[in-house]
């Protein structure tokens, strides 16, 4: 009977280790029919949707720096996939701006390229509205879209000024300004792509010098000035923050292209760079070198550009170890270099020749070791993204 008894026992533990091995799995496979977007398109079809608790996601706060005078804020840890409408919650990035907005006493001038998101569109208008002049300056390539045109009409009717650039080249820009004190700038188009799909970055500076220097910008363009016909701005081209050095080029004017190939030559250890779009041999040729002599070059190109035409995938990305394409289904828009984990390049500029010879564009040179690590941790999941491509459809 004792036997029996043990050998009961030892039949029932092995059921109950099978059943969790069992458990266990089918977690593990439900986990990957959800992130693979399969368990959401089963259940679309069957008119049944899913909405995630924040607890789902990293609720990844901006990087401070200082006594918050600069923040550095990211997309990437907020993004869903795949993108469901139901599923969004307002990022940090968009809480953030649309609080400065709501906090504005006096003026709000805004040069972004593409404009859309509604939440930030009636923060505007309530701005003006509470006589906080509000200006906005757009390039015109974005206005057959019905959500731009209908937004930038409510803009026009609430009173707040509007400058459109019709030239080919484009006002990339992606800044804002608010009460001559707090600048946002990086590759964060104000849309819902850009703030639910995309990868991104903004940094926002609470500093009145930062502030007139692209007020400078800003104006030129409101008066109507684009591209070449603009002069430099040299008000604070350089800015000390506390530990933090922040300096600032505009396109066409600030020669950006001679300052981001003298940065990296003084790279000793290492370069990271996320490149929406990378066709300046120049940058190139200089990454190229300073592989060859023992720097680490790591980069993660947008996959959609990375075959285009004059791309400098093919010649950065030797045996595919190091230089990979990205993995977001959507669209990985950084446009931003790291080097020895102390200087980062960031905001709209990309490593092209419109960027350099005809867009209005502004290029931010970070140096300071706090905010190139809160840059590096955004290049390990871009970097990570690329091993393991995600599915969206």
């Amino acid at each position: 009977m004792t036997r029996r008894r043990k050998r009961t026992r030892s039949t029932k533990r092995r059921k109950v280790s099978t059943q969790s091995v069992i458990v266990t799995l089918l977690i593990l496979f439900g986990l990957y029919l959800y992130q693979s977007g399969i368990l959401q398109d089963l259940l679309d079809q069957w008119g049944v949707s899913i909405t995630l608790s924040p607890a789902d996601t990293p609720a990844e706060g901006p990087v401070v720096v200082g006594d918050g005078e600069i923040q550095a804020f990211f997309t990437t840890p907020h993004l869903i996939y795949p993108d469901r409408e139901n599923q969004r919650r307002p990022p940090p990035v968009l809480t953030s701006l649309i609080e400065d907005i709501e906090a504005a006493q006096s003026s709000i001038d805004v040069a972004v390229f593409d404009l859309d998101i509604i939440e930030v569109t009636e923060a505007l208008v309530a701005a003006q509205q509470r006589g906080v002049r509000v200006r906005v300056v757009l390039d015109s390539e974005n206005l057959d879209t019905p959500e731009v045109s209908e937004q930038t009409g409510q803009l026009e009717a609430a009173g707040a000024g509007l400058g459109f650039d019709e030239r080919e080249p484009f006002m990339h820009h992606k800044f804002l300004i608010i009460d001559e004190s707090i600048t946002w700038a990086g590759s964060w188009n104000l849309t819902t792509n850009g703030t639910y799909r995309n990868n991104n970055n903004m940094v926002r500076f609470n500093n009145n010098e930062i502030a007139t220097t692209y007020t400078d910008e800003f104006q030129q363009m409101f008066d109507g000035a684009y591209g070449v016909h603009k002069t430099s701005v040299a008000s604070y081209p350089s800015v000390q923050i506390g530990e933090t050095q922040v300096q600032m080029h505009f396109s066409p004017t600030d020669e950006t292209e001679k300052h981001i190939i003298e940065q990296l030559q003084q790279a000793q250890s290492s370069i990271r760079f996320m490149a929406f779009s990378y066709t300046l041999d120049s940058i190139a040729d200089v990454m190229l070198e300073k592989m060859q002599s023992g720097v680490t070059v790591q980069g993660v190109f947008e996959k959609r550009n990375a075959s285009g035409t004059g791309s400098e995938f093919e010649r950065l990305r030797g045996d595919g170890e190091y230089v990979l394409v990205d993995g977001n289904c959507y669209v990985m828009h950084h446009k931003v270099i790291i080097i020895d984990e102390r200087i980062v390049l960031t905001g709209s500029y990309n490593f092209s020749a419109s960027a350099e010879n005809s867009n209005d564009e502004n290029l931010i040179t970070l140096i300071d070791p706090t905010l190139a690590q809160a840059y590096i941790d955004e290049f390990e999941r871009v970097y990570e993204q690329a091993k393991t491509p995600l599915r969206c459809n």
